[in-house]
Formats: structure tokens, C-alpha cells, sequence
């Protein structure tokens, strides 16, 4: 077992197993997560009843085919939000997200680890800030979106990683979240080598 599954395990421990853990094996959140990270997870009671808030990176499960996947990524749209993403830019009932661009990020893992790619601080209304990687520039596939309107009783998530995320904006694969899909929100990131940092604490 790895210093960060360690950390993690004792952080459970510690929370009297109102956490849980989960590895990270995708590099969808980027530059959030890095590949090998573990996610400390405060779970929902009654996911149905949590409150959720735009910017809340969550952890929830749905079906894939005869399976169940597991995936992170972050709330954007709240039941009955409007979202868009126009050249780029996340829109939320009409409205463009402000997005700060800042110094560029090193993709992880090798052998790209030498590409920098652009990075911004996106801001939520609520004045949640996280950062954001846009590989593709504002020129991705998924970077000009038709208008996207949340059905009661779901949520609409988003990759950190934009343009590498498989996230809400498509439709036949992941799609709107169902409230009870939600299985907790992400409170601690343990690094490979067992540091400890909360989510979006230096973006």
C-alpha cells in the first residue's frame, strides 16, 4: 500500500468512517487530480436530499452497461440551470463564468510532461474559484455546446480538464446526473507521496 492509499486510510479512520476513498485513474480533472492521487470523500447520508453547490467536485456512480463506473468531476449546473460553453467559456443561465488566464500547466504524466497547456481560474457566481486546463486552446469539440437545460433532480458536471473530460456535455455517455448517483464530495487530496491539500487551495 502507497503513502498516499496510507494517508487516506487513516484519514477514514480518523473521520469515523463518514469518508471513504477513492484512486484516481483518469486525467479528466486535471489540474486538479494528477494520475495515482487519492480522493478523501465525505459521503451523503440521503444523496437525494444533499445540498450541492456549484463547484462542489463530487464523486458518483452510474451504470455502464453490465458494470458500474465510478467518476469525479465538478457540479456546474444546478436543477433547472441553463448551461452552454461558448468559444471556450462555461455559461450558466446566459451568463459567462469569469475565467482569469494564469501561468500555463505541464500535463502529467510523461512523455507529455514537457507540454504546457493553457490554465485559467474559473469563478462561479458564488464566488467558488478553481482552475481549468484547456489542451485544445478554445478550439476543442466540446468548446461551442448547444444550451444544455437541467432536468429537476439532476446536476450537470464538468472535467477540470476540458477538453480530455468525459463530462455532461455528452449527452449519450454521461449526460445529467441523477441526485441519487451522488455518493459524496471530495474534502482531501492525497498526493503518491502523501501530502495532503484540500481541493482548489491554490488555484
Amino acid at each position: 500500500m502507497g503513502s498516499a492509499s496510507l494517508a487516506c486510510t487513516a484519514f477514514v479512520l480518523q473521520t469515523f468512517f463518514s469518508s471513504r476513498c477513492f484512486s484516481i485513474s483518469s486525467v479528466s480533472m486535471s489540474p486538479t487530480f494528477n494520475l495515482g492521487d487519492m480522493a478523501a470523500v465525505e459521503t451523503y447520508a440521503a444523496p437525494a436530499k444533499a445540498s450541492v453547490k456549484r463547484g462542489t467536485l463530487v464523486i458518483f456512480q452510474l451504470p455502464l452497461g453490465s458494470r458500474e463506473m465510478i467518476y469525479s468531476k465538478r457540479i456546474a449546473g444546478l436543477p433547472g440551470d441553463r448551461i452552454q460553453m461558448l468559444q471556450g467559456v462555461l455559461h450558466i443561465n446566459g451568463i459567462p463564468v469569469a475565467r482569469e488566464k494564469i501561468e500555463d500547466f505541464l500535463l502529467y504524466p510523461p512523455p507529455r510532461a514537457d507540454q504546457a497547456v493553457p490554465r485559467y481560474v474559473e469563478t462561479f457566481p458564488e464566488g467558488h474559484r478553481h482552475a481549468i486546463i484547456e489542451t485544445q486552446g478554445d478550439t476543442g469539440p466540446l468548446d461551442n455546446t448547444p444550451e444544455y437545460n437541467v432536468p429537476p433532480g439532476h446536476y450537470f458536471v464538468l472535467g477540470d480538464n476540458r477538453d480530455n473530460a468525459l463530462d455532461s456535455r455528452i449527452l449519450d455517455q454521461i449526460g445529467f446526473i441523477p441526485a441519487g448517483a451522488l455518493i459524496g464530495q471530495v474534502q482531501w487530496i492525497f498526493s503518491p507521496e502523501g501530502h495532503m491539500v484540500a481541493p482548489d487551495s491554490s488555484p
